[in-house]
C-alpha cells in the first residue's frame, strides 16, 4: 500500500486492497440509483470477479433494497447506517450472507462512507431490479430465477 493508504485507520487487509489515494481521485463515481447514493469501484479480482467498492450515502438517504447473491463484507469508515441487522457505526464491520436482503438508511444529519467487498453483484429489488435487468444484465435475470 502507498504511504497515504498505510496511514488510514483501517485493518491491514483492507489497506492492502486500496490503491494509492492519487489513484482514487481519478476513479469514476457511479450513481447507485437513489438520490445521494454513489459508489466507486476501487479494485476487481479478475479471477473471482469480486469487487472492492467505496460507497457514499448522503444524510437522510437510502440505498435501494437489494438481495445478496453472494457474501458481502462492509466496513463503515465514517457516519453510519441502519438496516434490517440494526445500527452500523464508524469502525464496525458487517457481513451479509447469501440470500439476505436489506435497505441501508442514513440518519437525517449524518452521511455514511463504507468499504464493501462483493463476491457477486447484488440484485436490486422492486422497479430498480426491473431496470437493472432491462439495462442488459442477463446474469442478474438468471440470478433472479435461481435466487432463494
Amino acid at each position: 500500500a502507498s504511504p497515504e493508504v498505510a496511514a488510514l485507520p483501517l485493518p491491514a487487509n483492507a489497506r492492502r486492497e486500496l490503491p494509492a489515494l492519487a489513484t482514487l481521485r481519478r476513479v469514476p463515481w457511479r450513481w447507485a440509483l437513489a438520490p445521494g447514493a454513489w459508489y466507486a469501484e476501487l479494485a476487481r479480482d479478475p479471477g473471482t470477479g469480486s469487487v472492492l467498492l467505496l460507497g457514499y450515502l448522503a444524510p437522510g438517504r437510502w440505498l435501494p433494497a437489494h438481495r445478496h447473491l453472494a457474501e458481502e463484507d462492509v466496513l463503515v469508515l465514517a457516519g453510519g447506517f441502519d438496516d434490517q441487522q440494526g445500527r452500523h457505526e464508524a469502525g464496525e464491520y458487517a457481513i451479509y450472507p447469501v440470500g439476505s436482503e436489506h435497505r441501508p438508511v442514513t440518519e437525517p444529519d449524518e452521511a455514511c462512507w463504507c468499504l464493501a467487498r462483493l463476491e457477486r453483484m447484488n440484485l436490486l429489488l422492486g422497479w430498480r431490479g426491473w431496470m437493472q435487468r432491462l439495462a442488459g444484465r442477463p446474469r442478474a435475470a438468471a440470478a433472479l430465477k435461481a435466487a432463494p
